[in-house]
């Protein structure tokens, strides 16, 4: 790949040899403007702060003010340029339409999931045993459950806990812990 033509073909594309700075600028698609002072800028263009656009507004925002400043300095609006800033644009905002939809399916999928598992959490309870049952006596059976779970935990609910004895891992004695016993400063020394 590096011949003496192609390496000669290289140098004449770039103007170096011969030398000849202009057939390299007559290439460049750029329109030479004189830039405006900090002061005298327009209130769209001072205000405008480059940050990662966070919705289509801002994509669309910020696209308007970036075409804004290449129709003022550089290139009209047919540019090849502007032609890979609007396909840039669109994907941004096909990527961020899609970031929203999939969010929106997130966070459906979790709500059915947290619903699925509320419905598996349940208990069931089996009120008939061998024989069939009336519909009373279903009723009464379920009711006679309800109460006696409703009171296990009335009664479990009034017992305060109370915390195991400290013990220490060391010599196994209860009152004291493995940071303050003596055995561990004897060994220690």
């Amino acid at each position: 790949a590096l011949s003496e033509r192609n390496i000669q073909s290289g140098f004449r594309a770039t103007g170096l040899v011969p030398y000849d700075p202009e057939q390299v600028l007559s290439r460049l698609n750029t329109q030479m403007c004189t830039p405006t002072p900090p002061g005298t800028s327009h209130s769209s263009q001072s205000s405008w702060v480059t940050a990662t656009p966070h919705n289509i507004r801002q994509v669309e925002l910020q696209a308007e003010k970036v075409k804004g400043y290449m129709q003022q300095c550089m290139q009209g609006p047919s540019s090849p340029t502007n032609r890979a800033l609007n396909q840039l644009i669109k994907g941004c905002c096909m990527a961020m339409h899609s970031a929203a939809i999939l969010a929106a399916e997130n966070r459906a999928l979790k709500a059915a999931n947290e619903k699925q598992k509320r419905k598996q959490e349940r208990r069931r309870t089996y009120i008939g045993q061998e024989d069939a049952l009336t519909i009373e006596e279903g009723i009464d059976r379920v009711r006679r459950a309800n109460e006696e779970e409703s009171r296990v935990v009335e009664v479990t609910e009034e017992r305060p806990q109370k915390r195991a004895a400290r013990q220490c891992s060391i010599c196994g004695t209860v009152g004291h812990t493995a940071r303050t016993c003596s055995q561990r400063t004897r060994n220690s020394s």
